[in-house]
């Protein structure tokens, strides 16, 4: 069984492993380890990164991810090895190259100039089609055409180091359309795509409201709380929210959220997605646990949208949704988020009841 095989029978089943059985809190980690000796790295997931409440999902990838039934030797190996976040299974289980998003991979717009009709993007990947084979910009349900002007190298100097990253740059055809596109955001607030003319085949831009820095917060209420702590646990409560989207569907609206979870010696910031009273997807981008004694459940200087110490998050905002495309692989969110040293820009795809980071661009901010 090549790599490859094994990366696809991992992500042709993974959209009905990721949903949590009646009674199981909310899947946040996996492992990727051999549990039935063929040769062939398994699939674990599981609950919490701590061993006392741990709940352990196994399946064989060289059985076509048949369950497994885990014996207390094999709970035994899984327990002695450490977890990772399961939004970046992408790294232990590569997408397959014809993957829907990475074929012709877009490129988020994080330099514009309205008034000029200049908007640069960042690309570190080297896969990137020609420039010219980018003929659309993408922002919330706006779609315009592009002309590619120019690619370029910015460098600089770190501890004597000369570090470079480069650049896309482009224009709207007929920038008359600029006002409509983007109205209400000025430069460095909305962060369109590029995308090639055969994305569009395979990608549905979808009409959505979302949060504009620096509206007010809008909370949850009390019973969208009880909803997100059934999925994750009793043991965690809702100590902050901000509501960051709302995609209306056929059978009802799609409310994305920002909550900072605190619980048991540990704080999580998630996005979670609320539909049909339900958490119908959620992702976890930063967590924090401290050793008992340590750990303070005083969160009340704690705020989303300044600098924090969680994790070492640094958190100048929360994260923005940018646009929210409609695929065959499901639907996907393409995110501005910060972390210690820059912006990520990244597709986040539902599979299940969870989101996966199938694309990031980071971008230091020491490029300016």
């Amino acid at each position: 069984m090549t790599e490859d095989e094994q990366n696809r029978t991992v992500w042709n089943a993974l959209d009905n492993l990721m949903v949590e059985p009646d009674g199981t809190s909310a899947l946040m980690y996996y492992q990727k380890i051999d549990l039935d000796d063929d040769g062939i790295d398994d699939l674990v997931l599981f609950n919490d990164d701590k061993a006392i409440s741990r709940k352990f999902l196994a399946f064989s990838v060289g059985r076509n991810m048949a369950p497994i039934n885990l014996k207390a030797e094999q709970i035994q190996k899984i327990s002695s090895e450490r977890p990772a976040p399961i939004q970046y299974i992408c790294g232990s289980w590569a997408l397959p190259a014809d993957d829907i998003t990475l074929k012709q991979p877009p490129i988020f717009i994080s330099g514009m100039q309205k008034a000029k009709n200049v908007f640069i993007g960042w690309r570190e990947m080297e896969n990137y089609p020609h420039g010219n084979q980018y003929t659309h910009m993408v922002f919330k349900p706006y779609v315009n055409e592009i002309s590619f002007v120019r690619d370029n190298r910015i460098f600089t100097s770190l501890d004597g180091d000369t570090l470079w990253q480069s650049t896309r740059e482009f224009k709207l055809k007929n920038p008359q359309v600029v006002a409509t596109m983007f109205r209400g955001y000025t430069d460095g607030v909305a962060v369109p795509v590029a995308v090639t003319r055969q994305f569009l085949t395979t990608h549905k831009p979808q009409q959505f409201s979302r949060w504009l820095s620096p509206e007010p917060l809008r909370t949850m209420n009390q019973g969208l709380k009880q909803i997100v702590v059934d999925h994750y646990g009793s043991y965690y409560h809702v100590a902050k929210s901000q509501w960051l989207a709302t995609l209306p569907t056929p059978v009802g609206n799609r409310d994305y959220y920002l909550v900072l979870l605190a619980g048991r010696q540990k704080v999580i910031f998630a996005v979670v997605t609320l539909a049909e009273g339900t958490v119908a997807s959620a992702i976890e981008i930063a967590t924090d646990m401290k050793e008992e004694g340590e750990f303070s459940s005083d969160l009340s200087d704690a705020n989303l949208f300044d600098t924090s110490d969680l994790d070492d998050l640094f958190s100048e905002h929360g994260p923005e949704i940018m646009c929210i495309m409609h695929t065959d692989a499901g639907l996907e969110l393409y995110v501005r988020w910060n972390s210690m040293e820059g912006t990520h820009y990244s597709i986040w795809r539902e599979i299940g009841t969870r989101m996966v980071n199938v694309y990031d661009e980071y971008h230091y901010w020491m490029f300016g």
